[in-house]
């Protein structure tokens, strides 16, 4: 097994071990597992169920990250874009009264819009026009974003009234304590160049967070997931076609091409892919998997598939290869033993 996964994903071309691979891989999981609850508790909104959503989207990831993995050999997660989720949900669903067959009728459109950008080259134009320095530059955007996200999340800033600033959230929170610990560890351990040191301080905050409230179990952990019968096949593409869902057809194609744009060129900066003018090789075949993993998650009522931010933390474990990515892949797959974890 060891020995056909560092032929297959050319781990010594890429200067990385077996091992590495599969804590950047765990690592990823770890720091993406949020869209296990998010995803199935926001799509409850627009009516469907969160089991059924839940094993959908598990399915889904699985599939569209095992075709990253292979098809590219980068280590690329994909998952729903929580904006997609929000536009399909909130905005069309629950504040527009749009069908949900319509709106995954839609999903599958931007997906195959998607794919007829990429394969007519139009891609192509829109990267070679973005000057060398800000496709480097993103880099530090990813990790800026990423670290704004994680301290919202944290509560340590939060948005004001308005939501046109920023400013410190409730610092007595235990979720604060919780996460001030774990980012002091994640530094001690990078500091010391310890493998594995973000997983490991993941680990820590969540055991951490069990005293204080913060990491909370369900009753049982164990379950047979539910069915996915009730969203399989449940779109309308025709009647999508209408063209009073132009500006939302276009509201899940644009953020879907430049965040997967972004997130290539970005994370891809951060693993060292670029070449000398900035251009991430087989960039080509990273949006054909994007585009078809938009057109197959709609089959079941899942809105848009986007190569996911979070798979920077696994570059930053030393995650090179595809191998991260199908290790991330196969970690989501055994999620469907435990749903009751995601779902409490």
């Amino acid at each position: 097994m060891k020995e056909w996964a560092e032929h297959q994903f050319e781990l010594e071309k890429y200067k990385t071990g077996f091992s590495t691979e599969l804590v950047a891989g765990a690592t990823t999981f770890a720091t993406m597992a949020y869209v296990l609850a998010v995803v199935p508790g926001m799509m409850k909104g627009a009516g469907l169920s969160p089991g059924a959503v839940l094993t959908a989207m598990v399915l889904m990831i699985f599939i569209t990250t095992m075709a990253m993995a292979f098809y590219t050999n980068r280590p690329f997660v994909l998952a729903p874009g929580l904006g997609s989720v929000a536009i399909f949900s909130i905005t069309m669903v629950q504040l527009q009264q749009i069908p949900v067959e319509i709106a995954a009728g839609l999903v599958f459109l931007s997906g195959l819009l998607f794919l007829a950008v990429t394969l007519l080259g139009i891609r192509d134009a829109v990267v070679s026009v973005i000057p060398r320095g800000i496709k480097i530059s993103i880099s530090a955007g990813v990790g800026l974003f990423i670290a704004a996200i994680g301290l919202r999340n944290a509560h340590i800033i939060a948005a004001d009234a308005k939501k046109t600033a920023l400013s410190f959230g409730d610092l007595s929170q235990p979720a604060v304590w919780t996460a001030a610990a774990g980012m002091i560890l994640l530094l001690v351990l990078q500091s010391r160049h310890v493998k594995g040191g973000a997983l490991l301080a993941i680990l820590g905050g969540t055991l951490l967070g069990i005293p204080l409230g913060v990491t909370h179990f369900p009753q049982t952990f164990f379950s047979v997931p539910e069915g996915v019968g009730s969203i399989f096949m449940r779109f309308d593409i025709m009647g999508a076609l209408s063209l009073q869902y132009v500006p939302y057809l276009f509201a899940f194609f644009l953020p879907d091409f430049f965040s997967s744009l972004g997130t290539a060129l970005g994370v891809g900066g951060r693993a060292g892919f670029l070449d000398s003018n900035g251009d991430l090789p087989g960039l080509h075949k990273i949006f054909l998997v994007d585009s078809l993993a938009a057109m197959v998650g709609s089959f079941l009522t899942i809105p848009v598939l986007i190569t996911y931010l979070e798979s920077s933390a696994g570059v930053e474990s030393g995650g090179r290869t595809g191998l991260t990515a199908a290790d991330d892949a196969g970690l989501f797959l055994l999620v469907l033993a435990v749903t009751p974890l995601p779902l409490n």
